[in-house]
C-alpha cells in the first residue's frame, strides 16, 4: 500500500486499484483530451472548431512523466502516476532525455519554439536551439500556480488565431497580459507578462 500510495498518489485502496488495472486493455483517447489539470481546462479543446483543433494536433506536443514527449492527438490511456514518482529500475527523466532529444531536435529543427512547459519536464529535454517562454508577474511576484491557467488560455489564443511565427505571436494581444519585457538568456527569450 505504501508504495502505491508513493507511485499513484492516492490513498482510497479502491482508486489504487482501478489504476491498477493493465494499460493495454484500457480505452485510449487522445492526449489532449485526455489530460484535465487546470492549463487543459483552460485550453479547452472540445470547445474549439475543427481548424483550431487541427493547428493543435500540428503544433502542440506534451510532456508526460509516464509517456514522455506526446503530440496532442497521440492515444494514450487513462492512467495515474505521480509526478516524480519512481519507477523501479527507471530513471524516467534520464530515460527519456537520452531516448528523445535527438527526435525532437529533429522534429523541431526547422520550427519556431514557444516552450510552455512547466519546470518539472525541463529535465525531460534541453532545448538547443533559440525558442521563446514565458513568464507570468502580478504585483511584481511571479504567478505560480495560475501560470498553467495562463499556459492554457495562451494555447487556446494561439490555436484560434492559427500564429504560425514569434512575429505573429508578437502582433497578438494576449488577453488579461501585458507584454513588460524581453529578456535573452543563451537561446532563450523570455517574455515576462504582467497580469491585469
Amino acid at each position: 500500500p505504501d508504495s502505491l500510495i508513493e507511485l499513484l498518489g492516492l490513498k482510497d485502496p479502491a482508486q489504487q486499484a482501478h489504476f491498477c488495472q493493465p494499460l493495454e486493455t484500457k480505452p485510449c483517447m487522445s492526449a489532449v483530451e485526455r489530460y484535465t489539470g487546470v492549463a487543459f481546462e483552460y485550453l479547452g479543446f472540445p470547445s474549439l472548431n475543427e481548424t483550431s483543433k487541427a493547428w493543435l494536433g500540428e503544433n502542440l506536443l506534451i510532456f508526460s512523466n509516464l509517456f514522455g514527449p506526446l503530440r496532442a492527438t497521440d492515444p494514450i490511456p487513462e492512467y495515474k502516476l505521480k509526478q516524480g514518482a519512481k519507477l523501479p529500475g527507471i530513471e524516467l527523466e534520464k530515460y527519456y532525455k537520452e531516448c528523445f532529444t535527438p527526435l525532437l531536435d529533429a522534429l523541431l529543427d526547422n520550427e519556431e519554439v514557444l516552450d510552455l512547459r512547466a519546470g518539472y519536464y525541463d529535465k525531460f529535454y534541453t532545448i538547443h536551439k533559440p525558442h521563446l517562454t514565458m513568464q507570468f508577474f502580478k504585483n511584481g511576484k511571479v504567478v505560480s500556480h495560475w501560470a498553467k491557467a495562463y499556459r492554457g488560455a495562451i494555447t487556446r489564443h494561439l490555436a484560434e488565431n492559427r500564429v504560425s511565427d514569434r512575429e505573429a505571436l508578437r502582433r497578438l494581444p494576449l488577453p488579461g497580459l501585458r507584454l513588460k519585457e524581453i529578456q535573452q538568456k543563451g537561446v532563450k527569450e523570455i517574455w515576462i507578462f504582467e497580469v491585469l
